[in-house]
């Protein structure tokens, strides 16, 4: 997790780390962990200095975003929508574009997933992204569509992405796996 919350139930221990600080994730190259699911990757600095520690962890998932794609109106965007990063995104999509990058130098040898996210809901949702459409939907309004009605976006709840990392664990396949959520 980002550090805010204590370890859930079942959890046998934590270790402390800072992204920006690596010699902070020392730790992990002794932790004896099977598989890591990283949520907070945001830079290519950081997954290096995440990766250079991990060794050969057997499974990885990357947790990404569709805004490291090239513009690209037509929803949902397939896997092999061409990388951008999107300006409209910012910094924000260019650096998550980096960090993915670094992650697909992983050993081809190991289990590596690339999970890209769209509007994630849950509690703790830090962005009421979502509210617009629930209020249209309590005003028995129209939710409008861009375009010619094709370019749907979706939402996940975080129980959702939790069960797609979880079925990569379970899964495992050899290489680099990106999947759009």
């Amino acid at each position: 997790n980002r550090g805010n919350q204590s370890a859930p139930t079942g959890v046998s221990g934590s270790i402390t780390g800072d992204r920006n600080d690596p010699s902070s994730l020392d730790p992990l190259s002794s932790c004896g962990a099977e598989a890591l699911i990283d949520l907070s990757a945001y830079t290519g600095k950081q997954s290096e200095a995440l990766l250079s520690r991990l060794g050969d962890i057997h499974i990885y998932i990357h947790i990404s975003t569709g805004a490291i794609y090239q513009p690209a109106f037509k929803l949902p965007w397939p896997e092999e929508t061409p990388d951008g990063p999107w300006s409209l995104w910012g910094q924000y999509a260019a650096d998550k574009l980096a960090a993915e990058e670094r992650v697909r130098t992983r050993d081809p040898g190991l289990s590596t997933y690339i999970l890209r996210l769209p509007y994630v809901l849950g509690p703790a949702n830090y962005a009421d992204r979502e509210e617009f459409i629930f209020n249209r939907l309590l005003d028995d309004e129209s939710i409008l569509i861009p375009g010619d009605g094709e370019a749907v976006q979706q939402f996940l709840s975080i129980g959702q992405v939790a069960d797609t990392a979880h079925r990569c664990l379970l899964q495992a396949a050899i290489g680099v796996n990106p999947y759009n959520v």
